[in-house]
Protein backbone atom coordinates (compact mmCIF):
# COMPACT_ATOMS: atom_id res chain seq x y z
CA UNK A 1 0.00 0.00 0.00
CA UNK A 2 1.11 3.59 -0.81
CA UNK A 3 0.56 6.47 1.58
CA UNK A 4 0.48 10.08 0.29
CA UNK A 5 0.19 13.49 2.01
CA UNK A 6 -0.63 16.74 0.79
CA UNK A 7 -0.15 19.93 2.36
CA UNK A 8 -2.71 22.48 0.25
CA UNK A 9 -2.21 26.18 1.22
CA UNK A 10 -4.62 27.26 -1.51
CA UNK A 11 -6.38 24.36 -3.40
CA UNK A 12 -9.12 24.94 -6.19
CA UNK A 13 -11.42 22.09 -4.64
CA UNK A 14 -12.26 19.17 -6.95
CA UNK A 15 -13.82 16.81 -4.49
CA UNK A 16 -16.55 18.44 -3.33
CA UNK A 17 -20.27 19.16 -2.31
CA UNK A 18 -22.00 22.92 -2.53
CA UNK A 19 -25.63 23.13 -1.16
CA UNK A 20 -27.23 26.84 -0.49
CA UNK A 21 -30.91 27.13 0.80
CA UNK A 22 -32.85 29.50 -0.61
CA UNK A 23 -34.12 31.16 3.01
CA UNK A 24 -33.09 29.29 6.05
CA UNK A 25 -34.43 30.57 9.02
CA UNK A 26 -33.05 33.90 10.42
CA UNK A 27 -31.61 34.48 6.54
CA UNK A 28 -32.98 37.38 4.56
CA UNK A 29 -33.81 36.78 0.99
CA UNK A 30 -30.96 38.76 -0.67
CA UNK A 31 -28.77 36.15 1.65
CA UNK A 32 -27.95 32.37 1.97
CA UNK A 33 -26.58 30.28 3.58
CA UNK A 34 -23.25 28.27 1.57
CA UNK A 35 -22.03 24.94 2.57
CA UNK A 36 -19.03 23.50 1.31
CA UNK A 37 -18.40 19.43 2.22
CA UNK A 38 -15.56 17.70 1.03
CA UNK A 39 -15.89 14.25 -0.24
CA UNK A 40 -13.77 11.34 -1.87
CA UNK A 41 -13.87 7.87 -3.84
CA UNK A 42 -12.31 4.89 -2.68
CA UNK A 43 -8.68 4.05 -3.35
CA UNK A 44 -5.89 2.21 -2.92
CA UNK A 45 -4.48 3.63 -0.35
CA UNK A 46 -3.54 3.46 3.46
CA UNK A 47 -3.81 7.16 4.04
CA UNK A 48 -4.12 10.10 1.84
CA UNK A 49 -4.04 13.07 3.89
CA UNK A 50 -4.94 17.04 2.83
CA UNK A 51 -4.67 20.08 4.75
CA UNK A 52 -6.80 22.99 3.82
CA UNK A 53 -5.66 26.48 5.51
CA UNK A 54 -8.81 28.82 3.43
CA UNK A 55 -11.88 27.99 1.74
CA UNK A 56 -12.86 30.96 -0.07
CA UNK A 57 -15.70 31.50 -2.81
CA UNK A 58 -15.63 33.99 -5.74
CA UNK A 59 -18.57 36.38 -5.90
CA UNK A 60 -18.30 38.65 -8.73
CA UNK A 61 -14.99 39.79 -8.39
CA UNK A 62 -14.82 39.63 -4.42
CA UNK A 63 -13.82 36.57 -2.59
CA UNK A 64 -15.25 35.65 0.14
CA UNK A 65 -13.68 33.63 3.13
CA UNK A 66 -15.70 31.06 3.61
CA UNK A 67 -13.32 28.98 6.56
CA UNK A 68 -10.13 30.72 7.75
CA UNK A 69 -9.34 27.15 10.23
CA UNK A 70 -6.64 24.71 9.15
CA UNK A 71 -8.13 21.34 8.81
CA UNK A 72 -6.55 18.49 8.13
CA UNK A 73 -8.62 14.92 6.46
CA UNK A 74 -7.62 11.66 5.37
CA UNK A 75 -9.98 11.23 2.15
CA UNK A 76 -10.41 7.76 2.35
CA UNK A 77 -12.29 8.26 5.35
CA UNK A 78 -14.78 10.21 3.07
CA UNK A 79 -16.13 7.85 1.17
CA UNK A 80 -19.42 5.65 0.43
CA UNK A 81 -21.44 8.80 1.13
CA UNK A 82 -19.61 10.13 4.06
CA UNK A 83 -18.57 13.87 3.90
CA UNK A 84 -16.85 16.44 6.13
CA UNK A 85 -17.63 20.10 6.54
CA UNK A 86 -15.15 22.64 5.01
CA UNK A 87 -16.85 25.83 5.89
CA UNK A 88 -20.61 27.58 5.85
CA UNK A 89 -21.25 31.17 6.01
CA UNK A 90 -23.71 33.46 5.76
CA UNK A 91 -23.14 35.06 2.13
CA UNK A 92 -25.03 36.93 -0.56
CA UNK A 93 -27.46 35.05 -3.10
CA UNK A 94 -26.27 34.63 -5.99
CA UNK A 95 -23.98 33.16 -8.54
CA UNK A 96 -20.46 32.12 -7.54
CA UNK A 97 -17.38 31.36 -10.08
CA UNK A 98 -14.91 29.96 -7.88
CA UNK A 99 -14.44 27.84 -4.66
CA UNK A 100 -10.81 27.67 -3.62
Amino acid sequence: MRSFIAVVPILFVFLFAVSCSDSPSGISETKTLLKINLTDAPGEFEEVNITFSEVSALFGNQWIIISSQSQTFDLLTLSNGRTALLGEAEVEAGRYQQIR
